[in-house]
């Protein structure tokens, strides 16, 4: 059950960077949500009993999306900021 998990896990996470390389920040948004699920029910379950290795991979995984959401902020304000600009210079030409 645990490599299950993982590889689902690991496809996940694949999914929500690939979601983000691409500026596609609602699908990162469901992605992540869904993610959030999975892990919680498979906590859930009584016949779920992680060892150390699949802790380590868990806080691994944890890393890998904190340094994704850093990314995702990153980028949705540098969009934000350009939008601004954008806005900013069309204003301009109103005048």
């Amino acid at each position: 059950m645990l490599d299950k998990f993982k590889e689902k896990l690991s496809d996940m996470n694949l999914a929500i960077r690939e979601a983000i390389k691409s500026s596609d920040f609602e699908k990162a948004q469901a992605l992540d949500n869904e993610r959030q699920y999975f892990i919680i029910t498979a906590m859930k379950d009584e016949t779920f009993s992680p060892d150390d290795e699949f802790v380590e991979f868990l806080e691994n995984c944890a890393k890998e999306n904190a340094e994704l959401v850093s990314e995702l902020e990153a980028r949705i304000i540098k969009l934000s900021s350009t939008t601004h600009k954008t806005g900013q210079m069309m204003k301009a030409y109103n005048i």
